[in-house]
């Protein structure tokens, strides 16, 4: 199933799904500007083991299921990223 809508960010596609899910990755790299943006998710979800245990798999269309995440947990990673980025 494809996703509701894609963003553009600093030349990076952000998708979301139907449900208005982020993909985590996606948002990731966008923002950073990091390429191996699963990494960076790595490294804050070891520090932070909740948020990987709030996000969920989502499979867009012919690919591989990716990590999405509701609002409420972006707005938890967010400041994460920001510290890591720092």
């Amino acid at each position: 199933m494809d996703g509701l809508f894609n963003l553009e960010i600093n030349d990076n596609t952000v998708r979301f799904t139907p449900d208005g899910r982020i993909s985590v990755a996606d948002a990731i790299e966008a923002l950073s500007g990091h390429n191996d943006s699963e990494t960076v998710l790595e490294i804050i979800t070891n520090e932070n083991p909740e948020i990987l245990e709030q996000c969920k798999p989502y499979a867009f269309k012919g690919e591989d299921s990716i990590l999405v995440a509701d609002l409420a947990v972006w707005d938890k990673i967010m400041p994460l990223l920001a510290e890591h980025l720092l």
